[in-house]
Parts: C-alpha cells; structure tokens; sequence
C-alpha cells in the first residue's frame, strides 16, 4: 500500500509571537517531524512517503500527490494546525476521490478533541499513541475488514465519534522498529 504521511506547514502566528514578538519560535516548529517517523518505521512493509509541507513549499503539495497516488493518507496536526489539516484533507479528497482514505495520524488536537475531525472529508482519527493503532488501522484497510480497534474512530459527520479507548502497554511504543524518513 502506497501511504503518504503528510506534517502541515506552519500557520499564522504562534502565541509567542503574538504576545512577545517571539520570532524565533518558527524555528522549533521546524524540526523533524519525528511522530510521522516513527509511524513510518512501523509500516515498513510498505511504500512510505513523507512529505514536510513545514519545509517543503505548500506548492509541491498538489505536485507529491500526483505523482506519489497514494493509497492512503495520514495528516497530523498540534492544535494551532488543525484547520490547516482540515483544509489539506479536503483538497486531497476531492483530487484523489471519496474511496482514498484520509487519517488524522494522533497530533495534541486530535487526542484533545477527536470530534472536530468528525467531517465527510476525513475518514478515521487515531487519537493518543499511534504507532500500533495507525499500523492496526492499515492493516484493517488493506484487508478490507471492520475498523474496530480501540484509539480509531471511523467518522460520521452525523453522529458523534465513536471512540474506544485504548489501553496502552509496552507494545504500542514498538520500539523494535526505528523511525523511517
């Protein structure tokens, strides 16, 4: 399965800079998208793709979608990012189609707040510690079986998410696995 992990580029002003006219904040949010590494590195029988809109211009976005095709699209996002995510999810949707699955991969606003993704232009959300979740979901897709693992929810824009907790263990760090770039 093609997957495309996709860190959303920074937006607007962070509170630092609002408040402080700290600019120097951008280059922290700049760092290496470490969460959609580790992810990838448990999806190692697959063909991954990450695509750091935080480095890379917003312009070879529509460009990586094109030629990559993916199967499957993972989106993660901190909270100031989230209608940023959104707004990548919709425009992926409607180039790639309704049956191309769109993820919210974790991220702090995802794990806060999993019902503000519950929109027609995403299709699950993985909330808290994703590696053996996203993994599990992949799995789950690819086999075209139910998605009933805790920490997934499948959206319905008409309905609350329903969200099963997980009940983390030393499995889900899948430290076995390193972080793949």
């Amino acid at each position: 399965m093609k997957i495309l992990l996709i860190n959303p580029p920074n937006y607007g002003k962070s509170i630092p800079e609002e408040e402080y006219g700290i600019t120097s904040i951008k280059a922290i949010f700049k760092g290496e998208p470490l969460a959609l590494e580790v992810i990838a590195g448990n999806l190692y029988d697959h063909d991954i793709m990450i695509l750091d809109l935080k480095v890379d211009p917003y312009s070879a976005f529509m460009e990586t979608i094109n030629r990559f095709q993916p199967d499957l699209v993972g989106i993660t996002s901190v909270t100031c990012e989230a209608d940023t995510l959104i707004n990548i999810a919709t425009t992926i949707k409607k180039e790639l189609g309704p049956d191309a699955p769109i993820v919210v991969a974790g991220g702090h606003h995802a794990s806060c707040d999993p019902n503000y993704f519950n929109i027609k232009w995403i299709d699950y959300v993985v909330c808290g510690v994703g590696k053996a979740s996203f993994r599990s979901l992949v799995t789950a897709i690819e086999r075209q079986e139910p998605v009933c693992i805790p920490g997934v929810a499948k959206t319905d824009p008409l309905a609350p998410l329903d969200l099963k907790p997980r009940k983390y263990s030393f499995d889900d760090l899948v430290d076995t696995r390193p972080p793949q770039v």
